[in-house]
Formats: C-alpha cells, structure tokens, sequence
C-alpha cells in the first residue's frame, strides 16, 4: 500500500471515531443516566487516546456504573495509560473480582506488576493467561522478555525474542532489547550492534536500542556516536538513570570531569543502588580535585556494598590524596586482598608514593601496572582507571607531582 494512501486512510478513520465521539458526548448530555452510553463513550475516548476526556468521565460517573465490571477494566486501563499503576492495579483486581477475566484484563495486570517491580506476579499471570492466539500477541511476548531480562533469565529473554522475530517479523522494540540484552550476556557484539542499529532506523527514540548502541559503542571506543546517543536518551528520557550514567561514562573518557559530574549525579539520583555510577561521580571529583566530596561519594558506595575492591580502593585514593596515609594504607590492603589487580588500589599507592616526594617509585609503578589486565569496574568504562585517569595524572605530575 502507498504509504502516503495508508496514512490518509488512518486520519479518516480518526476524524470519523472523534466525530462519532463528539456525537456520544451530545447523547450523554441529553441523558447522563444512561449506563451503555456511558461505557461506549468512555471505550471510545480511551481507544481514541482522549486520556484527559476520559479521566473527565470516570471523575463524574454515578454509582451505578461504578458497580460495573467493565467501568473497572476500562478505568483500570485508562490509569495504566497514565502511569498510576497502584490504582490502574486496584480497578482491573476488581474488575476480576466481578467476574470480568479475560486475557487483556490480565495482561494488563501484568504490566501493572511489571512497572511495580514485581516481576515474580507479572511472569505468572502471564503464565496463567488463556491461550491468546497463535502465535502469542506481539505485545504479550514482548512483556515476558522484559520480565525475563529483569529476572536475569538472559539466556531465555533471548530465544524468546528470537522466536518473535521469527515469527511475525522484524520488530524494532523486540530488536532493541534483544540487543540490549545480548550486549548484557557478552553475546555476539556484531550481531547486537546491527540490531540496535536497524531498530533506530525504525525508531530513533526506541531506548532499549540506544542504550544497548551506546554500551556497544563505548566498549569498542567510539565515543563520538556513544555521545550523541546518550545526548538523544538523557534528553528523551530524562528519568532514566542507565542513560545519565553513559553519559557519565562518555564524558570522563573525553576528560570533561565537570560534565561528568554533572551526569553521574543525575544517574545516582535515579539508580541509587548502582555502584558504578557512585564510582563514576567519585572519581569526577577527584579529578576536579574536590577530595572531600570524593571521599563523601566513596562512602555512600561503600555502604551500598562492603566487600567491593574498587570501591576500597577507591577510599585509599581519597584518603591519599587527603594525606590521610594510616587510612589510605588500611583500604589498599583490603582492596588488594579483594582483587590484587584492582588499579583503583594501584592509584592510592601512586599517590601515597607522590606525598612522600617518590615519584620515580610511582612512574615504575604505573608502567608495571598499565600492562596488566584489570576487570571492569561497575558500569563504567574499562578506561576509567586504566588509561584516562592516569594519563591526566601524567599531565599533572608536571605541575603538582600527581596532586
């Protein structure tokens, strides 16, 4: 079908449901009591998209549609729309409660679940849900492999993915977590960069696919592109704090520690359990030279998990560079005890070598340690410590022998 043809025919489609909408509102006007009327109005306004006439509707409804299974289903789903999951919940549970159970009352359930976290009671009540079609509706599979990726179950969110492509196609949101969740399970890099690559020709603005471009983009060193993605899903998707924390990543690779802050303190805003975000904003201050507020932020790291090397070593390059050295010492040990090859450890040394004017001790020290291979830290790039961070202090030493 000519795209353009198809277009028209959906504006014509509308028009005709908004005038036929608009003649409802007439009848009900006319005759507010009347409880079909009502429903088919209140249907109409939500398949349209007239969330805010709808929520005018279920404002002024009586008593005697309340009690209507269907006033629940139709209200239930009207609040998912907007992002009020406990009410939307409350509506479809009792929507149930009186008998109205069908496989889009559940599935929107599931997604209540889903946005509240519990991914447990979202997965069985999609388990639990009626055979709906052969195959599976897009929408319904696409929920378990999210419920799935968030239960860590990768391997399976995979293949289930798979089997949705291959079965009703390319689907460019089913591309992009498929992505996302093949970069997250070392899978094959290639393939999931192609993929979230085709998904944003589709949608540029699909964030699953963004996110997943820009992780693959910052393994691989390409901070250009990693920034100008997570330039579109910071300003897209401003509450999501895996995008504020790629950001972060982009800019201390490319040195800029003030814009790293900036962003790190956005993503510990909205992921405040996640460490690598905290580490990222530590070590921002570091290199700004604010050691104070880096020991702070370390801290808030530590009492997320006590047991993390980088974080201990982190704790060490603050208190080094604070001259704090009986303190400084206590957490290299622990760091080193928790993973010998933790360079964030490595760098409290360097700077407890500098204190003591032994800068020639640091420089053997830092060229032993750069050729040893050192895990990731967090969420951050492998460069954070490895190659960045010290070529800074390189430059540095120059001026103040490594602060």
């Amino acid at each position: 079908m000519n795209p353009s043809i198809e277009v028209a025919e959906l504006s014509s489609v509308l028009v005709e449901q908004r005038n036929k909408l608009e003649r409802y509102i007439e009848f009900l006007a006319r005759d507010a009591n009347n409880e079909k009327l009502f429903l088919d109005t209140l249907a109409l306004a939500l398949e349209i998209g007239e969330l805010n006439f709808a929520s005018q509707l279920i404002a002024r409804t009586n008593e005697t549609v309340m009690q209507s299974d269907v006033f629940d289903a139709h209200a239930g789903y009207l609040f998912l729309a907007l992002g009020d999951y406990k009410k939307a919940l409350a509506y479809l549970s009792s929507a149930v409660s009186k008998g109205l159970e069908n496989s889009v009352i559940i599935y929107n359930m599931a997604n209540c679940y889903f946005h509240l976290q519990d991914f447990e009671k979202a997965l069985n009540l999609l388990g639990a849900i009626p055979q709906v079609g052969n195959p599976l509706p897009i929408e319904h599979m696409i929920l378990k492999a999210r419920l799935l990726h968030y239960n860590d179950d990768l391997v399976e969110a995979i293949q289930h993915l798979q089997e949705l492509i291959q079965i009703h196609g390319f689907q460019a949101e089913a591309a992009g977590l498929l992505s996302l969740i093949m970069f997250e399970s070392n899978s094959n890099y290639t393939v999931a960069l192609d993929l979230a690559d085709k998904a944003l020709q589709d949608n540029p603005l699909l964030i699953e696919a963004l996110l997943a471009r820009i992780s693959l983009n910052l393994e691989r060193g390409n901070y250009v592109q990693a920034e100008s993605d997570a330039f579109t899903a910071t300003q897209h998707y401003p509450e999501v704090g895996r995008a504020w924390a790629s950001l972060a990543q982009v800019h201390f690779n490319n040195l800029q520690f003030d814009l790293c802050k900036e962003s790190a303190q956005n993503a510990v805003h909205f992921m405040t359990n996640h460490i690598g975000s905290w580490h990222l904003l530590a070590w921002a201050n570091i290199m700004l030279g604010d050691f104070d507020n880096g020991l702070k932020v370390f801290k808030e790291s530590y009492a997320l998990d006590q047991r993390f090397a980088e974080t201990h070593g982190g704790l060490a390059a603050s208190y080094a560079h604070l001259k704090q050295t009986h303190l400084a010492e206590k957490h290299i040990k622990i760091a080193q005890k928790l993973n010998p090859q933790g360079f964030a450890a490595i760098y409290a040394q360097m700077i407890l070598l500098n204190n003591d004017n032994n800068t020639v001790a640091a420089q053997a020290l830092f060229e032993k340690s750069i050729n040893q291979s050192n895990a990731q830290i967090g969420a951050t790039p492998k460069s954070l410590i490895e190659k960045r961070l010290f070529e800074l202090s390189g430059n540095l030493s120059k001026k103040e022998k490594l602060h």
